[in-house]
């Protein structure tokens, strides 16, 4: 398996790194109808990026126009364009930025956004909105936790918060930070759920495995495989 290292940036170009060489392998880059390169972000800047569990070759970056784009490394391919905020404005733009991203392991991915909305996508075949989570503020950071469709985030307005993805229902809320949170992070094997905030502190959460259930057999879809890049 080939080494890489994806960077965003501000030029909203998304950039595939050989690490043993230090050199660029790849740019994905917004500039509309480029004859070589994929169409990735056409305004704002990247913000975030995140690989797929299980296929390095899949990334997702999340930009300041309120999009994010599934792209393939190897094949330099744009997979899909999703839409966390259309309705892009530069008067707004940073109510409509994408700031986060995450990737599960059932063929779903989410969107994290500066307008307080979590929206949920099926990415396994033509790529479809499957709900919309509404949070207190930013949504700064995500995870998924593995074999189930449970996401778990944290928002600006100080709170962490879990849902269940395949009907959007709340599973818990958090709160602890006297300021907000700015990263996340899980060990799901010891039951815990590790924040740090503006209020220059960091905090563990324990969250017993009964408070986010797996999914009952039969009701979530099986782990799909990864997308593949469309055939030329």
């Amino acid at each position: 398996m080939a080494k890489k290292i994806v960077s965003g940036s501000a030029d909203g170009s998304l950039r595939v790194w050989n690490p043993r060489k230090g050199q660029c392998a790849h740019a994905f880059l917004p500039h509309k109808g480029a004859s070589t390169d994929a169409v990735v972000m056409t305004q704002g800047a990247v913000s975030c990026i995140a690989f797929h569990p299980s296929d390095p070759d899949l990334v997702l970056g999340g930009a300041e126009d309120g999009c994010a784009a599934l792209v393939h490394c190897s094949s330099k391919k744009l997979i899909c364009r999703l839409e966390h905020a259309p309705t892009y404005d530069e008067d707004e733009e940073a109510g409509a930025a994408v700031v986060s991203v995450a990737f599960a392991e059932s063929g779903w991915c989410s969107t994290g956004g500066a307008d307080g909305t979590i929206k949920v996508w099926d990415i396994s075949g033509s790529a479809r909105l499957r709900c919309s989570l509404g949070a207190g503020g930013a949504v700064v950071a995500m995870a998924w936790r593995p074999s189930s469709l449970v996401v778990v985030a944290c928002s600006a307005d100080g709170c962490i918060h879990a849902w269940d993805a395949r009907d959007g229902s709340s599973l818990l809320q958090l709160r602890g930070h006297s300021d907000a949170p700015l990263c996340l992070a899980t060990a799901w094997a010891q039951d815990a759920i590790v924040t740090a905030g503006d209020d220059r502190t960091v905090r563990v959460f324990r969250v017993p495995s009964a408070e986010l259930p797996r999914p009952p057999p039969g009701s979530a879809p099986a782990p799909a495989p990864a997308p593949r890049p469309p055939v030329p």
